[in-house]
């Protein structure tokens, strides 16, 4: 299973998907990737692995329905060091 997947905005090999589970029906999953800052969270079933992320990242991309916005890694970075 990937644990680094193909950036669904700049196409590099870069996005990483970290999972916080945070009730016992729900958590909560954050992609970014390294390269271009594309970064989103989704609400997600708390068995949802991050290939299953990725997949759901392609299809809400796909049907032009995907809220992201792009960071500066930089940001990204202190925001998971805090958490």
């Amino acid at each position: 299973i990937p644990k680094v997947f193909q950036c669904p905005y700049c196409g590099k090999q870069s996005l990483t998907i970290n999972i916080e589970r945070v009730e016992e029906k729900e958590a909560i999953a954050k992609a970014m990737c390294g390269s271009c800052g594309f970064y989103t969270e989704l609400t997600i079933h708390p068995f949802f692995q991050p290939v299953d992320v990725y997949g759901r990242i392609l299809d809400l991309m796909e049907q032009g329905s995907l809220n992201f916005e792009i960071r500066k890694v930089e940001e990204y970075e202190m925001e998971r060091e805090s958490s």
